[in-house]
């Protein structure tokens, strides 16, 4: 396993059997769409290997028109992948390669595989506070939080007439994404792609515990392997709300008191930590707070 790619958990052990149920229930209840896999292939460049050398499902790297599009290129891009019964082997064969990465999303529909392409590609680089940013949506990380972040109208022109959306959580299981309430079906696909300055702090803010995970995972990884990749980010997520209620703003402090709660494990449940979460929220230091709940209960 590379160490510098943050997993999610892995699949359960009838994911083949109960995915495609729900693939059969999903053609049952959206008789006239169709069902795409939404992969991100810089997480398992396989993956496009995979359908290039097998030809036997229709897919659209989101990056084929990009100026580089070289092959090394299109390895690493967002893929669309349509859904046919008679390749369900190689569908499958090709979720496998996703097992335990944040890396797959289903969308279901109307729109043709070169469509939903057309409307997706302007989302792969938008322009962010003025800059040039690779927005990596087709990550199941980072998807939820975009739906979150987006305007209605923007919401409703990067899904389209989509009628379902889901993706696997960080604990392997399915979720559905709020589709707009402003209907798609009339919304041409972007040809640009602005993020406000307070769009992109609130990606960056949801993205933190990713990388405080992806720096533990470098610098101290026994502290986050004896834990489930969800259960892990859910730890680190609880310490930086405990950095917050300590008004700690520094990025080298957050990651000490996350550091420091992974280190002591039962600081998390402990009667000091506790009463203080539940007083009202006042500055302190990572220091500060340390001597407090480490070293002055090991003296």
């Amino acid at each position: 396993m590379n160490p510098t790619i943050m997993r999610i958990d892995a699949y359960p052990a009838d994911w083949q059997e109960s995915w495609h149920r729900g693939l059969s229930e999903l053609r049952t209840e959206f008789p006239k769409a169709n069902i795409y896999a939404l992969i991100e292939g810089v997480l398992n460049e396989a993956c496009y290997t995979l359908l290039k050398r097998s030809g036997s499902l229709p897919f659209i790297a989101l990056y084929a028109n990009t100026p580089s599009a070289d092959e090394e290129t299109l390895c690493v891009s967002p893929i669309l992948v349509e859904y046919l019964e008679p390749a369900r082997r190689t569908w499958a064969a090709l979720l496998k390669k996703t097992n335990g990465l944040p890396a797959l999303s289903i969308i279901v529909t109307p729109e043709s595989l070169a469509q939903l392409a057309r409307r997706l590609a302007p989302w792969c680089i938008v322009d962010a506070a003025d800059h040039a940013l690779a927005l990596s949506f087709a990550d199941t990380r980072i998807l939820p939080e975009l739906f979150d972040v987006l305007s209605p109208q923007q919401l409703a022109q990067f899904c389209g007439p989509a009628q379902h959306w889901q993706y696997l959580t960080r604990s392997a299981k399915w979720q559905k994404l709020p589709l707009p309430k402003i209907g798609g079906n009339n919304l041409a696909a972007a040809d640009a792609v602005i993020l406000s300055d307070e769009q992109c702090g609130q990606l960056m803010a949801a993205s933190e515990p990713d990388n405080v995970l992806f720096q533990l995972r470098r610098s101290a990884s026994g502290l986050i392997d004896c834990h489930t990749p969800a259960h892990a980010h859910e730890l680190v997520r609880y310490w930086l709300d405990c950095a917050n209620h300590a008004q700690i703003d520094g990025s080298s402090e957050r990651f000490n008191l996350c550091h420091m709660g992974l280190t002591y494990p039962h600081l998390k449940h402990s009667l000091p930590v506790s009463t203080w979460r539940a007083e009202a929220s006042r500055p302190s230091t990572y220091d500060a707070l340390h001597t407090i709940w480490v070293e002055s209960v090991n003296v």
